[in-house]
This record gives C-alpha cells, structure tokens and sequence, in this order.
C-alpha cells in the first residue's frame, strides 16, 4: 500500500529531487510482469486527443486552448495531433481500430475525473452528448487490445490507488490490461496546469526524449513557474 504515498516530495540537499534540471528525477510504478519493448520510429510523433466535456458536467474545460498548447510546443519537432470530437467510448473504439494496432503513439483522455467508493472512474460522454461515468475495464475493451505506448488519463486522481493504497488507480488497472504505460495525476489538478503540463511532456516526447525524462521535466516545468499543482 505504499503505492499512495507523494514520492513526488522527496526532499535531499535543501532541495526536492524533482527540482534538478541537470538530473531529472521521477517516481515511476512498475506493475509486475507487464512490460513491452518500445520501438523508435523516424517519424513524428503520433497523438490521439479526445475531450471529453460533457453537458452535464461542470466546471467546462477549455480543452481547444490545451490542443493549441500542445501544437505549438511541439511543432518545431513535428506531431501529427489527431482530435476524436465524440468524447464517448464508441468513438475511442472506432478510431483505435480504424488505425490499427500500435499506429497512435499516444493517447491523450482530458476531462472529470474522480474515485467514487473505492472504484476510479472518468467521465466521458453517452451517445447523447451526456455524462457517461467509465471503469479501467470499460476503457480496456474500447481499445480492444490496440494498445499506444502511452496513455495519458489527464483528469483529477486518475493517478490515486484508492482504499490508502490497497487498491490499483486507473492508471495501474489499465497496465494490468494490457496497456504499456500510463500517466495520469494522484491528486485534483488546475485546468490550466493540466495543460501546460501536456504541452511540456509532448514537446520533450516528439524531440525524442525517453517516456521518464519528458515527465520530470513536464514536473519541473510546472515547479519552475510557480504552478501549484506541480507535485
């Protein structure tokens, strides 16, 4: 149950490990037994971007200002950003088949989420344009085993083991699916943090950098400026 704890805080020195712009520091969790070779490709980087922004759902999220971050941190290094405008499990299914296994190397989810009992779930959107509350599972069998090498849940506690650490956050259930790796945030997160965070990682992601580097220095990024929520 240790999985619970803010590693995140670690503090040496006089300093937060994460506070080292010359060695990059994070904290990472392995689930046991699942592990897959990640291949390098010349080519630029692949993102699939859903919003999921329910009408019944409040606060709004200013998801088209998130896409226009991320394009513009990483264009210098070339992204092909597909955008899915469902926001619905159907759609998520629909295009990771379409494309094929292993096409996107990123899938990037942004919207509500929470832990509700001891069950993580997000909230997506219904057929109808209305708030569709989905497990891990639920997100598994959308991908139906076309798995990208990066799953990134940037909603509220997408990242937090429930019952003090008992139980698997979303992000490790879906590891424990089948999917390579996913990213997601422990605790609540500003809009505006969540974006700037994205826009970082994938900068870092579409220059080539390794998955862990890019994530210590999305974290000190949001560190450096002040951001509240940088932990």
């Amino acid at each position: 149950s240790l999985r619970h704890l803010p590693w995140e805080l670690l503090f040496a020195d006089g300093a937060y490990l994460c506070f080292n712009a010359v060695r990059p520091f994070t904290p990472a969790r392995l689930v046991e037994g699942k592990s897959r070779a990640a291949q390098t490709h010349n080519r630029p980087l692949r993102l699939l971007f859903m919003a999921c922004s329910a009408e019944d759902v409040l606060p709004l999220l200013d998801f088209e200002s998130e896409e226009s971050l991320i394009l513009d941190a990483a264009q210098q290094h070339q992204i092909e950003m597909f955008v899915e405008e469902s926001g619905s499990l159907g759609g998520l299914n629909y295009q990771t088949t379409a494309f094929g296994d292993e096409h996107f190397d990123v899938f990037h989810l942004t919207g509500h989420a929470d832990v509700r009992g001891n069950e993580p779930i997000f909230l997506m959107e219904n057929d109808q344009g209305f708030r569709q509350e989905v497990t891990a599972a639920d997100i598994s069998d959308a991908f139906a085993g076309n798995w990208p090498q990066l799953i990134f849940l940037s909603g509220c506690k997408t990242g937090q083991a429930a019952d003090q650490g008992n139980l698997p956050s979303l992000c490790e259930a879906l590891v424990r699916a089948g999917a390579p790796a996913v990213l997601g945030w422990a605790l609540p997160v500003g809009d505006i943090a969540a974006s700037r965070a994205a826009a970082e990682l994938y900068e870092h992601l579409a220059a080539g950098k390794c998955l862990d580097e890019a994530i210590a220095r999305a974290r000190f990024h949001l560190l450096k400026y002040g951001s509240p929520f940088w932990h």
